[in-house]
């Protein structure tokens, strides 16, 4: 099983790249905190990395953008590639998906 997770650097706290890794590659798991304010994630250790999971938004934003993510607003993010139209409304925009699905993002957003 493949994991998608960030890789970390030497430095402790400090994130780089955006990787893939195996599951049977990993010696252990372990808790990581970023920052002395933030929450305890899961961190996978194998003979060459440590690598936490993506639990930010943030994260997530970075790491799938190339695959047409777009943050839409501090809680949302957007396969624009699956995107049929946006309707604005009273409390943010609705975005119609290509399946009839929508979500209501709390930005309004120009058309």
């Amino acid at each position: 099983m493949n994991i998608i997770g960030i890789k970390l650097d030497n430095q402790p706290g400090q994130l780089t790249e955006i990787s893939e890794f195996s599951l049977d590659g990993v010696n252990w798991i372990d808790q990581f905190q970023r920052t002395a304010h933030s929450a305890k994630v899961p961190a996978y250790h194998t003979k060459d990395y440590s690598f936490v999971t993506m639990d930010r938004l943030m994260d997530l934003e970075r790491a799938y953008s190339k695959f047409g993510f777009k943050r839409y607003d501090q809680s949302t993010l957007i396969n624009e590639l699956l995107v049929h139209d946006k309707v604005p409304s009273k409390n943010g925009t609705r975005i119609y998906f290509v399946d009839g699905s929508y979500v209501i993002v709390r930005s309004r957003l120009k058309m």
